[in-house]
């Protein structure tokens, strides 16, 4: 800015004054809408009254982005982009710039987010199973959400922000064992993960002792037998005694069966069907009676006159 100085005397003088008029700031805030602390990384860019870019800025640690050297007017703030974590805000904000004073503006973002469904099914059926608990944990092992299956063996975790958890199974169903293993998934934005897990059925053990009716310390070997599942409703396999008389079966799963005789040794009796609880971790004992086929009634001789 030049000022002419003029007076009555003989001379006039010029004084240079100078005067910045670019000293107008604009800092922009970046928050999280849920929890309201800075976000770093996010970069917005500063345009004139006319949509022209004139510079761009990224926020700090602070959340904080600055725009310096400004001339009064009006100019527009955008966002371009943001964590990988966040939603861009699309939103573009006016703002007014005075001389010398910094404007202000928080602008917030939003966590993008995903769902989790959990399917819980039998190992070998594929059946859903009900009341199975799980903790939903972060990355650092902090419980994010809990739940428990329903009759459709599913469970569904919504409005997570999307990254990596953990999936930990609590509590079962009494039939079954505890799935101890941790198991990681991911959520993906505006996305339902779909996760199934499996449980097996807790197991025991079948001991058959197959022997003469009238004196056990006959056994009996080579007599075939079949076992069916009432659960599954299916043939388990077919067995034969061996030397001594026995059977053994071992990882079934608990439940009810039935022990059906199919062969037998020569002289005896098919034996009935037998029906076999099998409990968990134990080792059912089942003696298998076969009676002999009893002799044919002597004939008389015949008399007559």
């Amino acid at each position: 800015m030049q000022l002419l100085i003029a007076n009555s005397g003989e001379f006039a003088q010029n004084v240079q004054l100078t005067a910045n008029f670019n000293n107008g700031r604009i800092q922009v805030k970046k928050i999280n809408e849920e929890t309201s602390m800075p976000i770093e990384g996010v970069t917005f860019e500063l345009l004139d009254a006319n949509g022209k870019q004139i510079s761009t800025a990224i926020t700090n640690a602070e959340g904080i982005a600055n725009f310096e050297n400004l001339y009064p007017g009006n100019y527009q703030i955008r966002e371009t982009s943001t964590d990988e974590h966040f939603i861009l805000n699309p939103e573009t904000f006016d703002i007014v710039v005075e001389w010398n004073k910094t404007a202000t503006k928080t602008i917030t973002n939003s966590y993008k987010k995903g769902s989790l469904k959990i399917v819980k099914t039998d190992k070998e059926t594929a059946k859903p199973i009900e009341g199975v608990s799980f903790d939903l944990l972060d990355i650092d092992g902090n419980i994010v959400q809990t739940g428990t299956t329903n009759e459709q063996g599913e469970i569904f975790f919504e409005n997570l922000v999307v990254g990596k958890y953990q999936l930990k199974e609590t509590r079962t169903s009494k039939d079954y064992v505890l799935d101890t293993k941790i198991t990681e998934v991911e959520i993906i934005y505006n996305e339902t993960t779909a996760q199934t897990i499996e449980n097996e059925k807790k197991k025991g053990n079948i001991q058959v002792y197959k022997v003469d009716k009238e004196n056990h310390k006959i056994t009996l070997d080579d007599v075939g037998f079949e076992l069916y599942s009432k659960e599954l409703d299916k043939l388990i396999g077919v067995y034969t005694t061996d030397e001594n008389g026995q059977i053994f079966i071992d990882n079934l799963r608990i439940g009810e069966y039935e022990l059906r005789e199919i062969t037998t040794k020569k002289g005896y009796e098919i034996g009935e069907d037998v029906n076999i609880s099998v409990e968990w971790e134990k080792t059912t004992k089942v003696i298998v009676e076969n009676a002999k086929i009893p002799n044919p009634p002597k004939k008389l001789p015949k008399t007559g006159f």
